[in-house]
């Protein structure tokens, strides 16, 4: 009776290890305004809270450092990026991707759990937008490793793309009529540009998002506060370490500042806009569950015009 039980929960075990998902996990940021303010605002009742700047079209919104991670069950075969009204413009790793303008295949891959022992690569390719220091942060989080049809070993995958879709271009528009976020999310960011390391940050409503005049909540940075509140926008189930390592990764940028303007507006993306990015797609040699969890922030540079 004891053998027929260990034999009941062994079968439990490997019932349960076989139909383990795999899990596709994805973050990034979508640029609005690279090297100017996207948007003008003019504060007041009777002008129009939002003047799109003309140079907007001219530098479209970019998708940067969209990273991919694997959990769950291990597979072998190909994964697929396939980008909308895009252009991609990097890609890592380039060990054995077959790509063009609007897709990357990254063909006989196996996805693994990686354990102790695992060397990556030392050297990133010089064309890479990221930065080393970047890539070995990526590596901290626990996760499956991917191996290229070459051999080489990372723990992601990544690849930008700068955005042709009318949507995003006029997305500053949607967000000053309270439109372009998830349900359930009521709030966005405001950061102002820092003067004598102090640096302002604002929760506000969508509604009142460009007209300065109307910001009441005076608030200080802090990284507990901003984790919380982007924890709160993670519906979709990333885990708590992939969200602090998105953060890490763009904390910098958000209160150096890099950005231009007099204030930097952060705000998550619905899922139907993420979907009108990129779709991920793996295509695993044998039939398996596949889970997609994708979170992405847009990140958009003011200029207040005040009269």
């Amino acid at each position: 009776m004891i053998l027929c039980l260990i034999i009941a929960i062994l079968n439990v075990i490997l019932v349960s290890a076989e139909s383990e998902p795999v899990e596709v996990h994805e973050w990034g940021v979508v640029i609005f305004g690279e090297y100017e303010p996207a948007v003008t605002a003019v504060p007041g009742f009777v002008l129009p809270p939002v003047i799109t700047d003309p140079a907007f079209s001219i530098m479209p919104p970019s998708v940067e450092a969209p990273v991919i991670f694997f959990h769950g069950e291990e597979f072998s075969g190909d994964f697929v990026v396939e980008v909308f009204n895009a252009n991609i413009f990097d890609i890592y790793p380039v060990d054995g991707v077959r790509s063009t303008h609007d897709s990357i295949r990254w063909s006989d891959i196996r996805v693994f759990n990686p354990g102790e022992g695992t060397e990556y690569p030392d050297i990133f390719p010089a064309h890479c937008c990221m930065s080393d220091e970047l890539a070995r942060s990526w590596r901290t989080l626990e996760c499956n490793s991917v191996r290229t049809s070459g051999g080489i070993n990372e723990g992601f995958l990544y690849y930008e793309c700068f955005l042709e879709n009318q949507e995003f271009v006029e997305y500053p528009k949607l967000l000053a009529a309270g439109g372009g976020l998830p349900e359930g999310v009521d709030k966005i960011l405001i950061f102002m540009r820092p003067s004598d390391d102090y640096q302002e940050m604002y929760l506000v409503d969508p509604a009142s998002l460009f007209i300065p005049a109307e910001i009441e909540e005076i608030g200080v940075y802090d990284k507990a506060w901003m984790l919380e509140i982007l924890f709160s926008w993670n519906t979709v189930g990333l885990y708590p370490d992939e969200i602090e390592l998105l953060w890490e990764t763009w904390e910098a940028y958000v209160t150096s500042p890099v950005w231009e303007g007099d204030a930097l507006v952060v705000f998550p993306l619905p899922r139907d806009m993420i979907n009108k990015i990129s779709s991920l797609e793996v295509l695993p040699d044998g039939e398996m569950e596949i889970m997609y969890r994708r979170f992405f922030l847009g990140m958009m540079p003011v200029l207040w015009a005040w009269n």
